[in-house]
């Protein structure tokens, strides 16, 4: 069973954010027991106060993430692993990011009814039917609970809030790095794919634009060679 978690938060920097040159995620997500995860998702890179400017400065926010699983689900062949990440710039000062996180291998625990409690459930449902109706009566399992994500608010310095949800994952950790690249008025995108060794499709998975347009700010993934 597959399952895409969406987290959105909203980071408020001290100055305001001019140009936004690196960002990456990271995370250290731990199985604790068999029922709750716990760990933190870590946001940084550097950033200009000024676009203009050539000074970039260096920020640093984490997310404690504490994930509380349902016990109708075994989780020991469960794995975790980060979907898409992206993020926007609000009011020249926050940096809001949005994380999609993918649950995978969650099995659901098959319901154990022994044959006393379907004989107990069956006295009780039809001592309060007349006769001839208690042919018709059908014994339905009990539906699952379904997944719910709760979040609560914390508050130390530079963390933001807390994530809490009825998910699974396993201590797997996973690392994305991006450079923001700016559009120029000769760049095309074959130019830009030849420079940062990535392929046109990797450009449109991190990013949504139909032309390719001077002064478009483009996510591109690092290249690992």
């Amino acid at each position: 069973m597959k399952q895409i978690i969406p987290f959105e938060k909203d980071i408020l920097f001290k100055t305001k954010i001019g140009e936004l040159t690196s960002i990456s995620l990271d995370n250290d997500l731990i199985l604790k027991g068999e029922d709750i995860v716990t760990g933190n998702f870590y946001i940084k890179g550097t950033y200009k106060m000024i676009s203009s400017s050539t000074n970039e400065e260096e920020y640093s926010y984490k997310i404690p993430c504490e994930i509380q699983i349902s016990d109708i689900y075994d989780t020991y062949d469960c794995t975790i692993d980060i979907d898409d990440f992206s993020y926007e710039i609000k009011n020249d000062d926050t940096l809001c990011v949005k994380i999609s996180v993918l649950l995978d291998n969650l099995i659901k625990k098959e319901l154990e009814v022994t044959e006393e409690r379907k004989e107990e459930e069956l006295i009780d449902m039809t001592n309060s039917l007349p006769i001839e109706e208690i042919e018709k009566v059908v014994i339905e399992d009990e539906k699952p609970e379904e997944l719910v994500i709760d979040e609560r608010n914390i508050d130390p310095v530079n963390v933001l809030n807390d994530i809490k949800s009825d998910i699974i994952s396993n201590t797997d950790e996973s690392y994305l790095t991006y450079k923001v690249y700016t559009v120029q008025e000769e760049d095309t995108i074959e130019k830009i794919c030849t420079n940062y060794k990535v392929s046109i499709d990797q450009i449109k998975d991190y990013n949504d634009f139909d032309n390719l347009t001077t002064g478009l700010k483009l996510l591109i993934p690092n290249s690992n060679d």
